[in-house]
C-alpha cells in the first residue's frame, strides 16, 4: 500500500486531537480523492505546534516546532451525499475502493468535531474506523491510530502544506540521517 501525510492544524493541540480520535474515530477531510488511497493505506500525520511567545520588546511572535506524532491505518472513504446514489456505488465499487456513502441527515445525528459537522455534500473523507451501522454506537468506534513517543521532530525538508501528499517516513528519516552526514546528533528522532 502506499503512505501518505497530511498535517493537523497548526492551532490545534495534539493531545486535543487524540482525545476526540480516541471517542470518534479519525475523520479526515480531502480536497482530492488520491488514485491509490484505499483500505490499508498508511497515513502519517504532522502538526506545527504553534507556540506564542514574547520576544525582547515585549512583542507577541510565534514559534513553530514541527513534529510527525503518528499514524493511522485507512479503513474507507466517506462520501457526504444529499441521498444515496446507486450510481456512485456501481462506479467505486468497480475500482475498488473501500467506501461509504453518508447522508447529511445522518452525519447531523453525530456529535460534533473540533472542525465542526460534516454537512457539506461532494465532501470526502478518510476515516480509520468501520461504517457505522445500526448496532455499534459512536462512542464504540475502533480503529487502528498510533501515537509516537517521543515525537519525530520535522525541521528540515517538511514543509507545510494542505490536503494530503504521498510519503515514506523510512526514506525522510534516512534523507535527515544522511543530511547530517550519517550522525544522528543534530536530530532528535
Amino acid at each position: 500500500m502506499i503512505n501518505y501525510l497530511m498535517w493537523v492544524g497548526g492551532n490545534t493541540k495534539i493531545s486535543d486531537f487524540i482525545e476526540e480520535t480516541l471517542k470518534l474515530g479519525i475523520s479526515r477531510k480531502l480536497p482530492f480523492l488520491p488514485r491509490q488511497l484505499n483500505k490499508g493505506s498508511r497515513i502519517y500525520l504532522a502538526s506545527l505546534q504553534i507556540k506564542h511567545i514574547r520576544n525582547i520588546d515585549g512583542k507577541m511572535r510565534h514559534e513553530i516546532n514541527p513534529v510527525i506524532f503518528g499514524e493511522f491505518m485507512v479503513d474507507h472513504i466517506e462520501f457526504i451525499v444529499d441521498e444515496i446514489n446507486p450510481i456512485i456505488d456501481e462506479k467505486f465499487t468497480k475500482k475498488g475502493l473501500a467506501f461509504c456513502q453518508v447522508t447529511k441527515e445522518q452525519e447531523r445525528k453525530k456529535p460534533k468535531r473540533m472542525d465542526g459537522k460534516r454537512l457539506t455534500a461532494g465532501t470526502i473523507y478518510v476515516v480509520n474506523y468501520p461504517p457505522d451501522n445500526s448496532e455499534i454506537k459512536i462512542k464504540e468506534r475502533k480503529g487502528l491510530f498510533i501515537v509516537y513517543e517521543p515525537f519525530i521532530e520535522a525541521k528540515i525538508g517538511l514543509n507545510f502544506f494542505r490536503g494530503i501528499k504521498l510519503f515514506s517516513l523510512l526514506d525522510y528519516l534516512k534523507w535527515c540521517k544522511g543530511l547530517n552526514n550519517g550522525t544522528e546528533k543534530d536530530l532528535k528522532i
